[in-house]
C-alpha cells in the first residue's frame, strides 16, 4: 500500500513540473493549475532569484574559455547576473516566464491572472530600464533566454560558448540571443553530448516555466 501511495505522489509531482515546463506560444494562452493556490505559493515563494540553473551553466562554458567576472554587482543598474569588467560587458540570464519571453516555454497561468500579469509586464520593465541604464553608463548587456538553453529553440553548448566569447572579445552590441537557427535539424554527436550535459545541470531546478526572477 505505501509503495502504492508513493508511486502516486510521485506521478502527480511529475504531471505538475511536465504542466509547467512544456508551457506554449506567447498568445495569451492559460493553463489550468493542478496544484491548489496555496501550495503553487509556496511552490513559487521557493524559486531562486539568484544562483539559477542556467545562469551556472553559463557560468561554466565561460569559466572553462578561461573568462572570469563578478556576479551579481549590485553597483551596477538591475545587479546584472555576470559582469565582465575588461570587456564592459555583462549577461543576464532570464527565465522566461519571470520575465514574460514570447517564446515555446511561456504561458499565461490561469491562476490569479491580473497579478501574474502585473507581475511579469513590471519585470519586463524593469528589464527595459535596467539596460537602458547600463547603456547609458557605457556596458554593453546580452541576454541569454532560458528558451536558448533548453526546448526546441536551443543552442548547442560549443556553439553558444563560441558565440558568446566572440560577442565579449570583439565589442558586440547589446542584445537578446536570438533561437538558434538550426533549431530542430540533427545535431553532431558532439552537440548531442553537450544538450546532454545542459539537461544534466537543467534538472536541478524545478520551476513553474522558468528559473528565476
Amino acid at each position: 500500500m505505501q509503495c502504492e501511495a508513493n508511486l502516486a505522489v510521485a506521478k502527480r509531482s511529475w504531471q505538475c513540473r511536465k504542466t509547467w515546463s512544456e508551457m506554449g506560444q506567447w498568445r495569451g494562452v492559460s493553463v489550468m493549475d493542478v496544484v491548489s493556490p496555496k501550495v503553487r505559493s509556496r511552490m513559487m515563494s521557493g524559486i531562486r532569484a539568484q544562483g539559477t540553473a542556467p545562469e551556472r551553466l553559463l557560468r561554466k562554458l565561460l569559466f572553462a574559455r578561461g573568462f572570469r567576472y563578478r556576479l551579481h554587482d549590485k553597483r551596477l543598474p538591475g545587479t546584472p547576473d555576470m559582469v565582465f569588467p575588461r570587456y564592459r560587458a555583462v549577461i543576464q540570464s532570464h527565465g522566461c516566464f519571470w520575465h514574460g519571453h514570447g517564446c515555446s516555454l511561456f504561458r499565461w497561468p490561469a491562476t490569479r491572472q491580473a497579478f501574474w500579469r502585473e507581475k511579469i509586464t513590471t519585470n519586463r520593465r524593469r528589464d527595459s530600464r535596467s539596460m537602458a541604464e547600463l547603456a547609458q553608463l557605457g556596458w554593453r548587456v546580452l541576454i541569454v533566454w532560458e528558451c536558448v538553453l533548453k526546448g526546441r529553440e536551443r543552442w548547442p553548448l560549443d556553439v553558444l560558448q563560441a558565440w558568446i566569447e566572440n560577442w565579449l572579445m570583439y565589442a558586440g552590441a547589446s542584445m537578446e540571443l536570438p533561437p538558434f537557427p538550426c533549431s530542430g535539424q540533427p545535431q553532431s554527436q558532439s552537440q548531442s553530448q553537450s544538450q546532454s550535459l545542459a539537461g544534466d545541470v537543467l534538472s536541478q531546478s524545478v520551476s513553474p516555466g522558468g528559473y528565476g526572477e
